[in-house]
Formats: C-alpha cells, structure tokens, sequence
C-alpha cells in the first residue's frame, strides 16, 4: 500500500517521518559515521500554544530520539528571526563533547513562502515532502553522506544543515583547496560551498541572468590555498562581484550552500561566545533581531584590519545592533576564534552539484522535475531519496494506467487506470477513479476523486475531496482541515460556513516578499517576520472557504484555537 499524505496533521506526518528516521538510523553504520546525538529548531516557537510540547514529546516518543538532546523554546518565545539565531539554539541543545557526530537540523519554520503547501502539511516546512521523502529526512541523509567523508568519518565534529536546502556533491573524494576534506584535521569550521564562474576565459562576465543569481546569494573569494576565504560579499550587486573577481584575479566565487561542519570545541566556543552578554545589562548577541549567521558570523572571519569592519557598520547594521560595542564585539570574536582555531575552509562540492533551496511553490515544481527520466541530474537527486537510478515506476499500483516515458510515478496507486502525460510527476497519491494527469503537473500527498479540466504545469499539494478537482491554470492546489472557530471574537462572522476542509488554489509563481498590497492573509507574519515590512499577502485564485474566517486564521492560532484537527497524541 502507498503511502498517503494527510495533508493535514502535523503529528501523523511528523510519525510517518520519525518512522523512516528509524529505519535511516538503525542503518547508519554502514556509513561509517556514528550519530551520537540529533538536535532540531523549528523556527516559529510562540508563546502560549501546544505546539512546542507536542513536538517535542512527538520527538521523545521515538525509541531512537528518546536519549537525544532536543532544542527547547528559545530564551525569547516567538519567532527566530535571524539564521545565526538558529543556528546557535541548535548548537545550545547538543553535548558538543565525547566521540561520535552531532547533527543539529533546521527544521525552518511555518513556510510563509510555500505558503498553502505548508500549510497542507502540518504547518512545518521541514515536513514538505519531495519523492517520497520529507525535507526533514533528506536533510539527515545529507548529513550523514558529508559527515561519511569528514576527518575521522565526523566523530568529533558536529555538522548543522537547513533542511530545505537539498545538496548533492557531485564529486567525491570531496576537497578543501588542494587536499582532501577527509586529511583536514588542523581545521576547525568548515563550510560546504560550490563554485560559481563569474569571468570567462577572456575575461569577461558571463550571462547577466548568472550574475543576478549570485546578487541574491553570499560569495566567498578564496585565497591561493583554494579553501580559505578572503572576501566575503552579501547580496551584492553584479557589477560589484566583477569587480571583486578582478581585484583578486578569480575568474570565479564560491556560494555559500548553508551546511556546516564544526569541531565540538569550535562549536562550544561560539555558544559560549553568542550567548553570554558581554558586558552587564546587554543580552547576548545571538538573541538580536535578524542576527545572520553569513553576515555576523562568516563575514569578520575574512576581515585583516578593524578598519574595515568599521566601514561596514551601515545603517542596516545599526538597526540590527545599535550600540557599536555589540558591532565591534562580532570582529573581536571572530579574531579570537581565528586566534584559537585558525580560519575557516571551504570544502567544495563540485562544480556540477545540485544545491537547491526548496523556497518557493515553483521552486518545489522545478526539484520534482530534475528527477524525470529525460534529465541529466536525475541519477544524483533520485540517489539522495532513495529512488532507483533508471526507471519511471516506483511502488506503485497502475491497473491498467498508462505513465509516459518521461513521467514520473512513486508510491501512488491508481485504482481505475488512467494516464499519466509527458512532465507529470505523481508522489504518495490515491486516485479513486480513471485519471489523465496533464503534461508538467506535480501531484503530491493526496487522495483524488477525480480530475477535472486539463490545465498544465500545476501543483497539487496534500488535495484531498469526494468531488472532482477543478485544475486552475498555474495554480497551487492545496487542502487544509478547518472548523469553525467558535471562540472568535466577532461571533457574527464565526458563523459563516467554512467546510471541514478548505479547499485553495493561489498563483504557483508567487513570492510573497515581493507582493507589496496591503496584507490580507497571515498576519502573524507580518507582524513577527518582518516588522515594518509588508511580508506576506497571498491573492487567491479559489477558495472554498469565505476570506473572513481565513484572515483569522494565523499559523499562530493554528493549535491553540483548535482549527486544525489533531490526532489523539497516543
């Protein structure tokens, strides 16, 4: 039998994929790597609800996770704002001491910008799945597959990985500079990094579509080693990295992809470090607001002179630490980890590896599609989730369905036939009746009817309905289990009907942070995530629910109002 998404219970996904933990674990030394200790962060821990403690005890209620040190509420409830943020918290919650690999994996948060689909899945971006397989779970095999060629196989080291960041060398025996990442045993914090061109043999830049990529990203420029980082650029403009690759004779920059591997006494320096106040009356330094771990951590590590860390204290900078002593606090940490450490290594993962950031709806789209037979990369992403190499049907049931050579069809059944067109790809779905998946469609964790219409290149997402599903031209179908919210204050419009479950379509290439209309929807964001800023207003192009119950409900009343349904916790 497939197995079907919910689409709605944060707890039942959330088993399902400590069950497949289970399994990973209970395999995990024919790696070679001995994982001593597992450490989470979910992003949005808020005051005054249960899901904190429903998460956390889900997580103790594994028999492997029982023993495993697991993040509490941050100092400060509400939301993480900053990656560093995170980073430390999951840092904080780790033994960092005695032999064997300690991962801490972030889980993300609620998904502002996957938007319905998280919502659909439990309101936990990590437990978004891909292929059968959740964010959460294939960031623990990552980890796992980059620990496996580590110093010591990552005994003494400790690796933190975002799990919708989805990295896949492509090379291994991996590489710091000219040696062996595995022979690197005088370093201390390594950061897993892919190399970029910028200049082409004749000097010039490459396309402009390549360098408006690398403006939305961190660059490093490394030195004549090839793995220590002497520059570091964030977000900057692409006439600025040319300028940068000709100043330091690169014809190329490293990206940083978010993953990295500290030594225990390297991790416990910057715990120590971040989280103590510097001087009496501050707060540590880790509990500012859009604390960034490139920006605030990374960066200084490739500052020589005070100087320079003083001209980049800009007027974005003052808002995030306003007294200049917390500022020159960030360069006098790290001048005293390069004292006691020695600087950072960039371990390169290739220039043909996939590094992918499951962001947006479309982003989640594309990912599906680089696993279609007719695509080159398909062997490396199909190997990180355990799918055969070759092939189009995976665990699954056809009767009599017809899958095109280019489609792709995992852990899903088709209990009348049907047909499956060119560019569809199909994950952990029941179908009730005859089918015809459209040419491009992406249908995952749900339990179809039917189909009506024949839109191409859609999202399905955790759907589920007796009727037919009406495709919307370049929607985002989702299902989320509600029920009238009769604690409202406005008993008037807590009458209106809303359905058991609420059935959405919104745009697939929307990306809320540059939607700039009044805010309608998930208010909780705009008034958390990014203060000042309008962060989220999602348009609907269907809803089979009245907008009014749908504006109150915020993730963060997803729990405490109980207007999503929850299974027993036994």
């Amino acid at each position: 039998m497939p197995h079907v998404g919910s689409g709605v219970s944060f707890l039942m996904i959330m088993k399902d994929a400590l069950r497949s933990f289970q399994q990973e674990l209970a395999n995990v030394n024919k790696t070679g790597v001995h994982v001593k200790a597992l450490s989470f962060n979910f992003k949005e821990w808020e005051p005054q609800t249960s899901r904190q403690d429903q998460f956390l005890s889900l997580l103790r209620s594994n028999e492997i996770l029982r023993a495993t040190p697991l993040n509490a509420a941050p100092e400060q409830p509400g939301t993480i704002i900053g990656s560093a943020a995170a980073i430390i918290n999951v840092l904080k919650h780790l033994p960092l001491e005695g032999p064997g690999s300690e991962i801490g994996l972030l889980v993300a948060g609620e998904g502002s910008r996957l938007w319905g689909v998280c919502l659909a899945a439990g309101a936990v971006k990590g437990l978004v799945r891909v292929l059968g397989r959740t964010l959460l779970e294939q960031g623990f095999l990552q980890t796992l597959l980059l620990l496996g060629d580590s110093p010591h196989q990552g005994r003494d080291m400790v690796l933190v990985a975002g799990t919708d960041n989805i990295l896949l060398p492509s090379a291994f025996p991996l590489h710091a500079g000219q040696r062996r990442f595995a022979q690197c045993v005088d370093r201390h914090f390594f950061f897993f990094s892919k190399e970029m061109p910028v200049l082409d043999e004749q000097g010039n830049p490459v396309s402009q579509q390549e360098l408006d990529a690398l403006a939305q990203l961190g660059v490093l420029i490394l030195g004549d080693d090839g793995a220590t980082p002497i520059e570091f650029a964030e977000k900057a403009p692409p006439d600025e990295i040319v300028r940068i690759c000709r100043a330091h004779g690169r014809r190329s920059v490293f990206i940083n992809a978010f993953i990295f591997a500290l030594t225990k006494p390297a991790a416990q320096y910057y715990v120590e470090a971040f989280t103590q106040p510097s001087r009496a009356g501050a707060r540590p330094l880790y509990l500012a607001q859009d604390f960034d771990w490139s920006r605030h951590v990374l960066e200084p590590l490739t500052i020589e002179t005070q100087v320079e860390w003083d001209a980049r204290y800009t007027e974005k900078q003052r808002c995030v630490f306003p007294d200049v002593a917390d500022w020159n606090r960030l360069y006098a940490i790290a001048r005293e980890f390069k004292a006691k450490f020695g600087p950072p290594a960039a371990v390169s993962i290739g220039t043909d590896a996939l590094w992918y950031d499951a962001g947006l709806s479309k982003d989640l789209v594309d990912l599906h599609r680089l696993a279609l037979p007719s695509n080159p990369i398909a062997p490396l992403l199909r190997g990180l989730f355990s799918l055969p190499l070759e092939g189009n049907v995976v665990r699954s049931e056809l009767n009599g369905a017809q899958v095109d050579s280019n489609a792709l069809v995992v852990g899903s059944a088709f209990r009348a036939g049907g047909r499956v067109e060119p560019g569809a790809i199909v994950c952990d779905t029941i179908f009730e009746s005859h089918v015809v998946i459209p040419r491009n469609t992406v249908v995952i964790a749900s339990r179809i009817h039917s189909i009506a219409g024949s839109a191409e290149g859609t999202l399905i997402y955790g759907w589920r309905g007796a009727g037919p599903l009406e495709l919307k031209e370049g929607g985002a179908h989702f299902t989320a289990a509600l029920r009238p919210d009769a604690s409202a204050e406005n008993q008037e419009e807590s009458e209106r009907p809303c359905s058991a479950d609420c059935h959405g379509v919104f745009p697939l290439d929307v990306n809320p942070k540059d939607n700039h209309a009044e805010p309608v929807f998930w208010r909780h964001y705009n008034a958390n995530e990014r203060v000042g800023e309008r962060y989220i207003s999602q348009p609907f192009l269907w809803t089979s629910t009245p907008p009014a119950p749908l504006d109150r409900l915020g993730f963060d009343a997803l729990l405490s109002q109980g207007r999503v349904r929850m299974p027993p916790s036994t």
